[in-house]
């Protein structure tokens, strides 16, 4: 009876409400669904009792409109009949989209079809909506794209210019952001088409859908989307429309009906439940905690205080939010403390409240497991009311004795509890919703004649300028300009008028007495008459606008990147030259300096070696002159001989030349010194300078730092004092990989093994071997110390499924068992390599860090070493600038570059690539949501000084200053 979705395409139905409507996806017969057995019994949501219908069950190759009811099972039989597989099948692409015409589609998940762990992968944050929706309007068959994502539902709103198409690429988008396998989605999603939709997403906006039947914070939230989606393009008319008509039914629900009466928030619901599990003696006594003052937190914090609670503390990263409740709710005690001391708090609290918008855990089960007991007055437990998504607090709490942990999925049991008078409350609402539906059905529906009003302009316009052409060419050339504009107009009037009549019959604003019907008949109509049916149709104009427009939009990216990259290198390569040329100046200095001392100790020696040889001279000839070799008879005055000795010695004066010369080399010795002292100064405190750090980021750094030098017990101690409790997921990942190396060590791969059986996805993306490797370790332990036989085995049940990758690997594997017992003497004795451990060891570890988006290497480590070698360069700077103090404390970028080795160039210097500007501390590197980077000046400019949205200019997307992050190097 059904038919394969997207198959019938333009089967037209008489016994449909609307006479002109088609079946664009199948049949739709309630009766005949329930007892086909193509589809499966098991409804996406139930909720009769409040009145929502049951949407289809939902299939991976059928769905069905369920807009279209066929009168009678005969009709539909005989219409089946008429029209075999085969013949549907053969209808193309083309003639489906100029048959098919947009639909509004939503896609989605809520408390009722899938659990809060589905729920918190999928989640996305306010800030990334309109991130989100450029993303899904980037999407080829998708047009128009919302994102309504709350504690409770995650619904993607689309006008898909293909239904099947558009519900396949988001779908594939969802589980692109989330890590959520496709298969899993479509387990858990609900689909709803048209009318259905807007009905849905009018029950949402009334409170109908809503865990706390007449909530009124649903209602903000769909109001948030629709100023969070203003000037974003993709954010346009059908989504638009139907977002802001969704805003005037909830309103007009809650003032024309009693739903929005009692406990109608998530908040309130905490709040009863958190009351239902204390003791009823200990709700005045009991000791509150609030972790987070948003929305959620605020009206925690107002049902709390409505319920007799005097005094309540409350954690949030500022005071502002804290400090204007305080105001509100001025007979409460409210008390403020920081994040940082959230689990000192705790331990002096009985229920702990959490609602932040923290994707990681704050509460994990080593966290609480620390934390005193509490008094048997409220329980022997500590409560956990965890309604934030994703959740604050890890499960697994809930396996302590001394906690209990409450999600928003077990907020039923209070919802529970008012249930009949909500249903009827729900009654009275369902009323105006349906007279809702058909006003915006109405409009919606109006808009579809508005392709068929542009071709039929543009067909009138074509034949009216070709017949004009053909008038004035028989005319001549010598016409007046007066005649021809004269004629021209007479052209354009003659048009007008006779379109007149078929355009009025083809608006639908509100002014004609006509029906909708009566319109659609008239639109079909004309385009029989005219043949505008032959056309390409708006929508294949709009897919294949798309498809170019991502197709130069890559060629565009990959420009950019081409020069980006070029420009980069040449960077790289201006700044290697001055460094090289700074450098060699230095050392040239040094060098000379040296030269110069080596000069004048040579002079001296010399000297010294010259006054010697003379003294000696005259020393000798005095002694000749007082032996008298030739008479000894002959008596010597051996006293004048010493007296002239001496004049001559004191007339030569060699100490004095000898002390000059000393005095110059002594001299340039001190200058040497001096040179070196400047070049090379071991007084490192000289380049300090006090930078404001963010003492948040230090310790992240920190504590990063001993996670991969496997000190937990440092990384505890600093978190419990530092207040970094959201380090704890970052501390349990490094745990299991050391603990994975640990094993390595002691030659034990099975944990490895597990870690890999886990991320073989994402390995083999990456283009990974890892799995092959350690199986090749074990493989040739065995081959070493067990038979042959035992190799065989392994190498079948545990090599085979890596053949079709790792073919040539593996023969190599299985030749070596001919080696057996003396494979270091084989030409396989690498594979005995007694680094090969460490090796791959080194490999897991690099692995890990990526899946991490971390560098394998320790940052801290590198940053001090970096600092080393350029620490030459700032002590020459701060002597430079001793004299003035002021300059060196207010310098935002050094006047010189630094060397450092290429393993230290992270590109630290940003120059803007659009400004041309170098970044600064008041022009800082910003980094956009689709990953390029510009200075803060520059977005300021694109955005109108932050007044509007802006396109980044290098890809198509567009985004908010708010979005961008700043970069710190």
């Amino acid at each position: 009876m059904a038919a394969a979705r997207g198959f019938v395409t333009s089967l037209s139905v008489n016994n449909c409400n609307n006479s002109e409507q088609k079946l664009k996806m199948g049949f739709c017969n309630a009766s005949s669904i329930r007892n086909s057995s193509l589809f499966s019994s098991k409804t996406l949501f139930l909720n009769n009792n409040l009145g929502v219908k049951k949407v289809i069950p939902e299939t991976r190759c059928l769905t069905v409109n369920p807009r279209c009811e066929v009168a009678s099972g005969s009709a539909s039989k005989s219409m089946a009949s008429s029209l075999s597989a085969l013949e549907l099948l053969k209808t193309s692409a083309a003639d489906r989209y100029t048959k098919e015409t947009s639909s509004i589609v939503v896609v989605g998940l809520n408390f009722q079809t899938a659990p809060i762990e589905i729920r918190e992968k999928l989640s996305i944050p306010e800030a990334q909506w309109p991130q989100a929706i450029s993303e899904l309007c980037a999407l080829n068959h998708i047009e128009e794209a919302a994102v309504l994502s709350t504690c409770n539902r995650m619904e993607i709103y689309v006008v898909a210019l293909s239904q099947h198409r558009g519900v396949k690429e988001v779908t594939e988008w969802m589980s692109k952001i989330s890590a959520v396998q496709v298969s899993d989605i479509c387990r858990h999603r609900f689909l709803l088409y048209n009318k259905d939709a807007t009905q849905h997403l009018f029950e949402v906006s009334a409170g109908l859908n809503s865990l706390v039947v007449g909530e009124g914070q649903i209602l903000s939230q769909v109001k948030q989307v629709v100023k969070t989606g203003q000037g974003i393009p993709g954010f346009d008319r059908k989504i638009s429309g139907l977002f802001k008509h969704a805003i005037t039914v909830g309103k007009r629900v809650r003032t024309e009906t009693s739903i929005s009466t009692g406990s109608v928030s998530v908040s309130s619901a905490a709040v009863e439940l958190a009351l239902m599990k204390l003791p009823e003696s200990s709700h005045a006594t009991a000791r509150m905690l609030v972790v987070g003052a948003g929305k959620m937190g605020k009206l925690v914090i107002k049902h709390l205080a409505a319920k007799g609670c005097t005094k309540i503390v409350v954690a949030n990263r500022t005071e502002n939010k804290v400090a204007a409740i305080q105001k509100e709710l001025k007979d409460v005690e409210i008390v403020y403390k920081p994040l940082s001391e959230m689990l000192a708090c705790a331990a002096e609290s009985d229920v702990v409240f959490t609602s932040t918008a923290s994707e990681t855990v704050l509460f994990s089960k080593e966290i609480v497991q620390t934390l005193p007991p509490v008094s048997s007055e409220v329980g022997g437990q500590r409560l956990f009311i965890d309604i934030s998504v994703p959740r604050n607090v890890a499960p697994c709490v809930s396996d302590l004795e001394t906690a209990q942990v409450y999600n928003v999925d077990n907020l039923k049991e209070v919802v529970a509890s008012n249930k009949e008078d909500r249903l009827e409350k729900a009654m009275e609402a369902r009323v105006i919703i349906e007279d809702e539906v058909k006003q915006f059905e109405a409009w919606k529906d109006s808009l579809e004649t508005v392709p068929t009003i542009k071709k039929l302009r543009a067909y009138a316009e074509r034949i009216r300028a070709s017949e004009l052409e053909k008038c004035l060419s028989k005319m001549g050339d010598d016409i007046p300009k007066n005649k021809k504009k004269a004629i021209y107009d007479l052209s354009v009037g003659i048009v007008n008028k006779l379109l007149h009549g078929p355009m009025q019959h083809l608006r639908c604003d509100g002014t004609e007495n006509q029906s909708l019907s009566e319109i659609l008949e008239n639109m079909h109509a004309l385009n029989r008459i005219f043949s505008l049916d032959t056309e390409i149709s708006v929508l294949e104009q709009k897919i294949r606008a798309k498809i170019e427009q991502n197709q130069k939009q890559h060629r565009e990216v990959e420009v950019a990147n081409r020069k980006a990259i070029w420009i980069l290198e040449h960077l790289i390569a201006i700044e290697e030259e001055k460094l090289v040329e700074y450098w060699g100046m230095e050392l040239s200095n040094i060098e000379d300096s040296f030269e110069r001392v080596a000069k004048k100790q040579k002079l001296s020696s010399s000297k010294s070696q010259e006054m010697i040889d003379w003294v000696g001279s005259e020393i000798e000839q005095a002694l000749a002159s007082m032996r008298p070799d030739h008479d000894p008879t002959i008596s010597v005055d051996q006293k004048s001989i010493l007296t002239e000795l001496k004049t001559k010695l004191a007339v030569i004066g060699p100490i004095r030349q000898s002390e000059g010369s000393q005095k110059e080399l002594i001299l340039s010795l001190s200058k040497h010194v001096k040179v070196l002292e400047q070049t090379l100064n071991p007084d490192i405190s000289k380049a300090y300078r006090n930078v404001d750090f963010d003492t948040c980021i230090i310790n992240q750094i920190i504590i990063n730092h001993f996670c991969r030098e496997s000190k937990f017990d440092i990384v505890d101690c600093l978190m419990n004092e530092a207040g970094e409790p959201e380090a704890i997921s970052l501390r349990m990942q490094f745990q299991e990989v050391h603990q994975i190396l640990e094993a390595m060590k002691s030659r034990n791969l099975e944990p490895a093994f597990t870690w890999v059986s886990t991320n073989r996805a994402r390995l083999e993306e990456s283009g990974s071997n890892l799995e092959l490797k350690l199986h090749k370790l074990r493989f040739v332990e065995i081959v070493q110390n067990r038979t042959r036989a035992d190799a065989l085995i392994y190498a079948k049940t545990c090599l085979s499924p890596l053949a079709s990758r790792h073919m040539n690997e593996i023969q190599k594997l299985m030749a070596s068992i001919l080696w057996a017992g003396k494979l270091d003497r084989s030409p396989y004795s690498d594979l005995v390599d007694p680094t090969r451990w460490e090796k791959l060891s080194e490999e897991l570890f690099q692995q890990f860090c990526n899946f991490m988006g971390q560098s394998s290497q320790n940052p801290l480590c590198v940053v001090v070493a970096a600092g080393v070698e350029g620490l030459p360069t700032l002590l020459k700077l701060a002597h430079v600038t001793a004299a003035k103090p002021h300059e060196w404390l207010a310098m935002k970028q050094l006047p010189v570059p630094m060397e450092l080795g290429k393993e230290f160039q992270f590109h630290s210097i940003f120059v803007c690539p659009v400004s041309r500007d170098q970044g600064s501390e008041d022009n800082p590197p910003m980094l956009l949501p689709c990953g390029h980077v510009l200075c803060k000046q520059s977005i300021n400019q694109l955005s109108k000084s932050n007044t509007r949205t802006f396109k980044c200019p290098y890809c198509p997307v567009y985004t908010l200053v708010a979005q961008c992050k700043q970069l710190h190097f």
